[in-house]
């Protein structure tokens, strides 16, 4: 788990029925002094896994990450400079058996990712 140590919920609104969450990041964790010492920046595994615990917070279940459907990093998130952002639910399409979402990583300057996701349910 990344949330209340690498990254923090400040916030959460809903617009057109879908979260936006914005987020605080720790510049000061341990990841940034791998990746990479002089020049941190977050991990686009980090910034999946943020996404799944933001869903997970926001609809109360687990879930388990089935399929990577598109990831366009468009551009760096530096921790330095770019401490807060937010995490925009564009589409949520939530089925039986699985959980499609598309999200956009962004503050209001720029647009840092916009990746399609596809999980299932973990059994409780």
């Amino acid at each position: 788990m990344l949330k209340d140590s690498f990254f923090f919920v400040e916030g959460v609104k809903t617009e057109n029925e879908l979260p936006i969450f914005t987020v605080r990041l720790n510049s000061l964790h341990v990841i940034f002094k791998v990746h990479f010492p002089n020049v941190p920046i977050v991990p686009g595994v980090c910034q999946i896994q943020i996404i799944t615990e933001l869903l997970e917070m926001y609809l109360g279940k687990r879930l388990y990450l089935s399929e990577v459907k598109n990831i366009k990093f468009l551009s760096v998130l530096e921790p330095v400079k770019t401490i807060r952002f937010e995490v925009v639910f564009q589409k949520l399409v939530i089925d039986v058996d699985k959980l499609k979402a598309t999200v956009i990583l962004q503050n209001a300057d720029q647009q840092f990712a916009k990746i399609s996701l596809i999980y299932v349910y973990m059994p409780v």
